[in-house]
Order: C-alpha cells, then sequence, then structure tokens
C-alpha cells in the first residue's frame, strides 16, 4: 500500500484544472482518508516557493494552477492538506 498526505490530494483543485490534466489524474489513483486540514501556507509555499510575495495580489498567475490557487484565496477559501492511498 502506498499513502501520500499533500496539497495535491486537495479535491478542491478539480474545480479549477481540467479533467485530463496530470493532477487531477494522480488524484484518482488515490482513496482519500476522511478529514482534511486546512493549509494555505503549504499550498503556496510548495507552488510559489518560500520567497514568494506575501500579498496575494502580487503572487505570479501565469499557469491555470497559479490562477485556480489565488482565485481560491480571494474568494475566501482555503486549501487543504488531504490523505489518501492506493493498492501497490
Amino acid at each position: 500500500m502506498a499513502v501520500c498526505t499533500s496539497w495535491l490530494l486537495d479535491d478542491q483543485l478539480a474545480e479549477y484544472l481540467p479533467a485530463d490534466s496530470n493532477i487531477v489524474s494522480f488524484q484518482r489513483r488515490f482513496e482519500l482518508v476522511p478529514g482534511a486540514r486546512n493549509d494555505d501556507d503549504f499550498m503556496l509555499r510548495s507552488v510559489f516557493g518560500a520567497d514568494r510575495p506575501k500579498e496575494i495580489a502580487a503572487l505570479p498567475q501565469r499557469t491555470r494552477l497559479e490562477r485556480a490557487i489565488v482565485d481560491h484565496l480571494r474568494a475566501g477559501r482555503h486549501w487543504r492538506l488531504r490523505t489518501g492511498w492506493f493498492e501497490l
């Protein structure tokens, strides 16, 4: 069995990314464990780096993923760390 805890498993990403995106395809491999932990900072650090601008409006929005992250936060929502598993 493989277990993963990551922002990549946040099922909210499917609201913004196409069904055939690599991230959504990765998510489909996993059975999600109930529960999640809000962690906007982890998502921001993972995608934009530790030296990113601190203001949401100053974050780059070059890719669909970057635009999704910013739009989600501007809407007052939070990104989550999720855990999932799949059989090897």
